[in-house]
């Protein structure tokens, strides 16, 4: 009888962060009819999101932010800490 060797649980991750999580997945319009001031606003939104998150301590340990764009589709991020994503 072959015996299986058990993979450790990467438990390690939930010690270091207790804090429930709360996702928040960015959806982002890349098309060709974002030129200009539209991309330009959405940038700044962007920005904007990133420095409320700063901001707030508690959100820096609870939000994971993934972004994905369309127009073509792409996925840029996985689900990240809020505190990964601003480094």
């Amino acid at each position: 009888m072959a015996t299986i060797d058990q993979i450790p649980f990467g438990a390690s991750e939930f010690v270091e962060k207790p804090e429930p999580r709360c996702p928040c997945l960015l959806l982002l319009d890349t098309s060709h009819s974002m030129q200009g001031q539209p991309i330009s606003e959405l940038n700044n939104g962007l920005v904007a999101f990133k420095d409320e998150l700063a901001a707030d301590a508690l959100a820096m340990k609870r939000v994971e932010v993934g972004i994905f764009t369309f127009g073509p589709v792409a996925t840029l991020a996985d689900l990240h800490t809020a505190r990964r994503r601003s480094a």
